[in-house]
């Protein structure tokens, strides 16, 4: 399959997964817990979506570009190098927001780092999986 449409399968899945998991099964605790640094309106979370989008298109060309071609062909090795891209690129994240933000606590840095490690690793897989068709 072509780097192109792997890229924007991994890039769909990860809009998606993040979606679901921040809007659906874990949006009380993000709500809880990012309240007062998030941005509203009518009562719910407003991104700013071209900033959003810029992310997403950035985390899935990192697990293309870098954490794909250090697995090869191994499916297990994508997993792990995209979990490990997942685990770098959000602990970055978060840890600066820990360290910058009075309202950022150590429990939103750590779930949401294990929520990155995650997402890294599906996205990981998946290019792995469709890279092998």
């Amino acid at each position: 399959m072509s780097g192109i449409l792997v890229y924007l399968i991994v890039l769909v899945l990860i809009f998606v997964l993040d979606i679901v998991w921040i809007g659906l099964i874990a949006k009380k605790f993000y709500v809880t817990e990012l309240s007062p640094i998030a941005r509203w309106s009518g009562g719910s979370m407003s991104p700013d979506w071209p900033s959003a989008i810029l992310v997403y298109l950035l985390i899935s060309l990192g697990i293309v570009a870098m954490a794909l071609p250090l697995a090869g062909d191994n499916i297990f090795a994508a997993l792990a190098y995209g979990g490990l891209f997942g685990f770098i690129t959000y602990g970055i994240h978060d840890l600066t927001n820990y360290s910058t933000l009075n309202s950022f606590s150590l429990k939103m840095a750590l779930v949401d780092m294990g929520w990155g490690v995650f997402l890294g690793a599906a996205a990981g897989l998946t290019g792995g999986i469709l890279y092998s068709l």
